[in-house]
């Protein structure tokens, strides 16, 4: 599937989600758009094998990025709670790595992958369940499932691999409410981010024959802070 088919179908399913929990179809009644900025601490873990020089890949590492996104959905009043019905997109800086390249254990290291994450970007449809703690504030949990989009570069100087990736992605998360106006809220959250995996396979520098492959697992916590504004 390509990436816009993706993507459409991304909006599709937070189109359908939104539309299907309310019964009043054209009522904009407590519909939000919200802005987003974060710290993206992710983590990149490697592995894979070079069967051009025989080595094993291993190795994690961590980078601390920045990330913005919007999203827009619907709030529901259920009981003493409220449920938010949402979509969501982020986009975020990229990311650099080195692996190590290694025989076997216990090494030594021989050689180094060095590679980059470039136009990474996610869609998400959420659902987030909010609790009143008090007249001003509210805590909340829920997670979301969609797409992760990447575009991955790596080589040691020896093989390489370069790959335009699309996967599923997911997110879990909880955080506080502020409520600074009747239609606007300051949230302050955290979201574990499960971004896919980079599979791709490795080939001698030019293309020339197939070397092995690689493997690079990114997952993301993040810290956000998010303004969102009601249509009350």
């Amino acid at each position: 599937m390509r990436l816009g088919q993706k993507l459409f179908l991304t909006l599709v399913m937070s189109v359908v989600g939104l539309s299907s929990a309310s019964a009043q179809r054209f009522d904009f009644t407590n519909c939000y758009l919200s802005g987003s900025f974060a710290g993206d601490f992710l983590s990149m873990e490697g592995s894979g094998r070079n069967t051009s020089g025989n080595f094993d890949a291993s190795g994690i590492e961590h980078e601390t990025n920045e990330a913005y996104g919007f999203a827009y959905g619907r709030e529901f009043d259920h009981c003493d709670y409220q449920i938010r019905l949402e979509s969501q997109y982020t986009f975020y800086d990229d990311s650099q790595f080195t692996l190590n390249s290694f025989p076997g254990p216990p090494g030594p290291y021989t050689f180094f992958y060095r590679g980059a994450f470039t136009e990474r970007w996610s869609g998400m449809s959420n659902i987030w369940i909010d609790k009143p703690i008090s007249d001003n504030f509210e805590v909340y949990a829920g997670g979301g499932l969609g797409w992760s989009h990447f575009e991955f570069a790596a080589t040691d100087g020896v093989v390489s691999s370069v790959k335009e990736d699309d996967d599923i992605a997911y997110q879990f998360g909880v955080g506080l409410t502020c409520k600074l106006l009747s239609n606007v809220e300051l949230d302050f959250g955290y979201r574990r981010v499960d971004l896919g995996n980079a599979n791709t396979n490795l080939t001698t520098l030019g293309g020339a024959a197939p070397a092995g492959n690689l493997n690079v697992d990114l997952d993301s916590d993040q810290l956000l802070l998010t303004l969102r504004i009601f249509r009350r």
